[in-house]
């Protein structure tokens, strides 16, 4: 029983190595195909309106961490001249604040 002899030319010029790598790179053509036409199809377009939606934030924020010993401390100047002075800046100031809303609202 004699064994065929081996094709040494095929050998020595790569050719099994060469129709293996076609081979691999038509399997590996074939599965990037099937994978393009999967995600083609599934494939939904994203807006700037979509991602936002996506990863909004809930309105109830949580507080910021503050250390319990500078909770119950008051302030440690007085700026206004009297506690009427300081009344009349507030008033001033919310009045200030009402005729802003006001034009604003108009100008709409």
């Amino acid at each position: 029983m004699c064994r065929p002899s081996t094709p040494l030319f095929a050998l020595l010029q790569h050719k099994y190595q060469d129709a293996w790598l076609q081979q691999q790179r038509a399997q590996q053509d074939a599965v990037k195909q099937r994978q393009q036409i999967k995600t083609s199809i599934n494939k939904v377009n994203e807006t700037k309106a979509s991602t936002m939606r996506r990863s909004q934030q809930s309105a109830a924020t949580v507080p910021l961490w503050h250390m319990p010993r500078f909770e119950k401390t008051g302030a440690h100047l007085s700026t206004f001249r009297s506690d009427s002075a300081r009344a009349l800046a507030f008033s001033r100031h919310a009045a200030g604040k009402r005729r802003e809303g006001d034009s604003f609202r108009a100008s709409i």
